[in-house]
């Protein structure tokens, strides 16, 4: 994300739902040994949910989300569970995520 005032706005609500930032943990490596290879990673731990924040020329491109679970579980796995978000709510009152898919 480029740093201009709405490619924050997504950042900060992360931050403010006690996002952090795992991105520099994972081993996450492209074909061409390009890292990371398509984003940053938010572990939600309040929401039991991992989420990838991909952006292309400064521009948001997709929203990846995992549970908790599967996102503990190996790489295969991973790659089988992730979902792509159109959108995504935070509950804060229910600590719960309200996805809707692509």
């Amino acid at each position: 994300m480029n740093g201009g005032k709405n490619d924050r706005i997504p950042l900060r609500i992360i931050r403010e739902s006690s996002g952090e930032d795992i991105t520099s943990r994972l081993a996450i490596v492209g074909p061409n040994g390009e890292w990371p290879l398509s984003g940053l990673y938010w572990d939600l731990d309040q929401y039991d949910s991992v989420l990838e924040i991909s952006e292309e020329n400064g521009n948001l491109v997709e929203i990846g989300y995992w549970t908790g679970a599967d996102f503990s579980r190996n790489k295969e796995h991973q790659a089988k569970s992730r979902r792509s978000l159109k959108s995504l709510t935070f509950e804060k009152q229910t600590k719960t995520l309200k996805t809707q898919e692509l």
